[in-house]
């Protein structure tokens, strides 16, 4: 009898130290599971953040009223606390003040600093430069072709400075190789090409023609199959129409929806909402 117990206790000793290890294992994979990036927009006439969980055609999963209407101030979005989830901001170029709040509900800015010169014209750009896990500020100066980014989203001199321009482009910013930093890149409407950097240096760029030459579209980049690169796509102001693609290369959408309301002036937004 004690020898049938000492083999049904072994028999579950063993059981134990198999199983739990996988149990672990699994439940640490789980809990790993990337997450596409997904879309949204924001209304510039009311303030409004209309943020979505998934990129397919629906309505808002998140709405924030945040900021003045009508102020024109820019809409810009990042995990600005590092914990996982993008959030809302803005900037006021005539003050070169940003307002970053670290969650999607309605309130103050929870971060309110100044960086660059007011009143030049520089545009906002946000990313991970340093790999740390946390979205800081940048901006862009299209007149020089500069970048100054910084690696805290606070007062300060930049942190990387450096040229690289396209005449007439817009900014756009990703992680294109994976590495976990975010890096540069611009895109031309007129020719409706991608210009892609993998460090944020000046140097050779990786060129990509897609989307229509002068149909009004404006970039966006992100990771949109949840493979850890982040990847070009378009939104058509005047159809309300995003087009995505999963890799940094010419081709069709993989992905095409319509969001929001058609030549209404909404920006696109990109980021991990929960």
């Amino acid at each position: 009898m004690h020898t049938h117990t000492r083999i049904f206790s072994r028999s579950i000793l063993v059981f134990l130290i198999l199983f739990i290890p996988l149990v672990t294992t699994l439940s640490a994979q789980s809990e790993e599971t990337p997450t596409p990036t997904t879309i949204g927009l924001f209304d510039p006439a009311n303030s409004l953040f209309l943020l979505r969980n998934e990129n397919t055609v629906g309505d808002a999963t998140i709405v924030v009223t945040y900021g003045s209407a009508g102020s024109g101030w820019t809409p810009i979005v990042g995990d600005w606390d590092g914990d996982g989830i993008f959030t809302v901001g803005l900037y006021d170029a005539s003050s070169a003040t940003f307002f970053l709040r670290n969650t999607n509900s309605d309130g103050e800015a929870d971060l309110t600093f100044t960086f660059g010169v007011g009143g030049t014209g520089w545009m906002p750009v946000v990313g991970d430069w340093n790999g740390d896990g946390t979205t800081t500020i940048g901006l862009y100066d299209p007149t020089e072709g500069m970048w100054y980014l910084r690696n805290e989203n606070s007062t300060g001199e930049a942190d990387i400075t450096f040229q690289l321009t396209v005449d007439g482009a817009l900014p756009v910013v990703g992680d294109w190789d994976g590495d976990g930093e975010v890096t540069v890149g611009l895109y031309d409407p007129t020719e409706s090409v991608f210009y892609l950097r993998n460090s944020n240096t000046v140097g050779r760029t990786i060129k990509v023609t897609f989307g229509t030459p002068n149909g009004g579209l404006l970039p966006v980049a992100g990771d949109w199959d949840a493979d850890g690169i982040m990847t070009i796509g378009l939104y058509d102001v005047a159809t309300a129409t995003f087009f995505l693609r999963n890799s940094n290369n010419g081709g069709e959408a993989d992905l095409s929806f319509t969001y929001g309301s058609a030549d209404s002036g909404w920006v696109p937004l990109v980021g991990k909402w929960e």
